[in-house]
């Protein structure tokens, strides 16, 4: 009797999500509505809303469990109304999809073109760019979504915005000519990976007070501010330290390529290049610097600031002036590094340049 009751159960559970799954059905704009918000509106989870190829002047809500699929980024295009209060293009749920549009033209500030705020949904496959501020606005702690292979550009504020607890995954993304950061990070967590970042108008890479922090495997290059910044107030609770692996990192005649300060990530296995500053710069931090291949004709390769105690094992560095390891070195263990062509030394010990110490807002 036992076993026959189990048996109805699987058979009539099994019966009921074939019903469900039969019920979802698939909402087409323009065909079934006009308006995409009143395609979602209609819709229940489960259902696809797909958007044929056009203009869709109008801003949208999405519904949990309802995916938001266009026919492609190059010809599906979602731009804010031009007239009204400012706000997002689209607001995200959770439990949904988000593919295959252009979202652009959001007003003022915040301005988000997309936000996701304490919603968890996948973004992919889409092109955010010319929006007043921010591309992706990912706020709160319940916010996880996942932003996958998008073009995220000339936003006049961040690329996209990581903050308050969220912990986004961001991969495959390229990144570019954003105002401010490509990736800013303010009391959050993010897996970075395997994305393209550049030519934006402050840090490529910025964190502030982020614990759980890793940027990996990326190709970070000529953002106009450092291309990674890892920094914490003081007295921030950082509980799991960022890492900085496996990526190609390059700069260019301003501020150091990493900078670390008060906060003392991983940065192990990275491509550092810095045609005329430094390499990395710690300030006030710990971080293990390990097997890296840094490569400077600036004034370091590595600079390390009064008070701090890296870690700093197995790097190649090569240039930086006649200095490879360069500041107080009075707490750090330095071990087994291949320095050519250059010597550890205090900043004053011989002639030439100092590194900088850049006193702005990086990201």
């Amino acid at each position: 009797m036992k076993k026959k009751f189990l048996s109805t159960f699987v058979t009539l559970g099994f019966v009921l999500s074939f019903a469900v799954w039969a019920q979802a059905k698939e909402i087409i704009v323009p065909r079934d509505y006009d308006r995409i918000q009143d395609a979602i509106d209609a819709a229940v989870a489960g259902d696809k809303v797909r958007v044929l190829a056009g203009l869709y002047s109008e801003s949208v809500t999405m519904k949990t469990g309802v995916d938001l699929l266009g026919e492609g980024a190059d010809i599906t295009t979602i731009v804010a109304l031009p007239e009204g209060p400012p706000g997002p293009v689209v607001t995200t749920a959770d439990n949904c999809t988000l593919d295959g549009f252009t979202i652009t033209g959001a007003r003022g500030r915040p301005g988000h073109a997309i936000y996701c705020k304490d919603t968890s949904p996948r973004i992919s496959n889409c092109i955010i760019r010319d929006n007043d501020y921010t591309g992706i606005g990912v706020h709160n702690s319940k916010a996880r979504p996942i932003i996958e292979n998008n073009r995220v550009h000339n936003n006049g504020g961040p690329g996209i915005a990581n903050n308050y607890g969220a912990a986004a995954t961001i991969i495959g993304n390229e990144i570019f000519a954003n105002t401010r950061a490509g990736i800013g990070n303010v009391g959050s967590a993010s897996l970075i990976k395997g994305n393209r970042i550049y030519a934006n108008g402050l840090a490529g890479v910025g964190a502030i007070s982020c614990s759980s922090l890793s940027v990996e495997a990326n190709d970070i290059h000529d953002n106009a501010g450092v291309e990674i910044a890892v920094l914490s107030v003081k007295g921030a609770n950082i509980e799991v330290e960022a890492v900085i692996e496996n990526n190609t990192i390059s700069g260019s005649n301003g501020p150091p390529t990493i900078i670390c300060e008060n906060t003392s990530p991983r940065i192990s296995k990275n491509i550092i290049t810095n045609r005329g500053s430094t390499g990395i710069m710690i300030i006030a931090a710990a971080p293990q610097i390990l097997t890296n291949n840094i490569s400077t004709d600036g004034p370091a390769g590595i600079y390390i600031k009064t008070g701090s105690a890296p870690i700093v094992e197995g790097n190649t560095i090569l240039g930086g002036g006649r200095r490879g390891i360069v500041g107080d070195t009075a707490l750090s263990i330095i071990n087994n590094n291949n320095i050519l062509d250059t010597a550890i030394a205090t900043p004053d010990a011989e002639e030439g340049e100092k590194p900088k110490e850049e006193e702005e807002s990086w990201f």
